[in-house]
């Protein structure tokens, strides 16, 4: 599956079906993973210890139309988006010995880039009501 991460309303963020409805600029590029484990295993590289229970929101599930969009808990976010620049290379070493990546298919830099640009997006967030949420796409290769 493809991880795409965004910021937007919940309003905004419901309505999108697929990657082209994404309302605002995506954070990053699609970032490829075998399951939504690999996000709860950077919730956990986040909070470490604090993390025990930590889910991801449900915005809304898969139809026959639409793929399904997640969020994380506030904690999470909170955490991603006051992560210090001397940080985000341990935060992107934990999320890579957390998850389940295949073998060779991502490396720590790219962990790191994509926790980067998280960090940078959360905090262009300007309205109160805006989210980071995640389009998890099934691609057919």
């Amino acid at each position: 599956m493809e991880a795409t991460f965004f910021i937007s309303h919940p309003r905004g963020a419901a309505g999108v079906l697929q990657y082209d409805d994404i309302p605002t600029e995506p954070i990053g590029e699609p970032l490829s993973m075998p399951s939504t484990a690999n996000l709860i295993a950077l919730a956990h590289a986040v909070l470490g210890e604090e993390a025990a229970g930590v889910a991801l929101r449900p915005l809304r599930d898969a139809t026959c139309q639409s793929y399904p969009i997640v969020s994380f808990e506030p904690a999470v976010i909170r955490g991603l988006a006051t992560l210090k620049d001397s940080e985000i290379d341990e935060v992107a070493e934990r999320w890579l010995e957390f998850s389940n990546w295949d073998d060779g298919e991502i490396d720590v830099y790219e962990l790191s880039q994509c926790v980067e640009e998280l960090r940078a997006g959360l905090a262009e967030v300007r309205d109160l009501g805006e989210r980071l949420f995640i389009l998890l796409e099934e691609k057919a290769w």
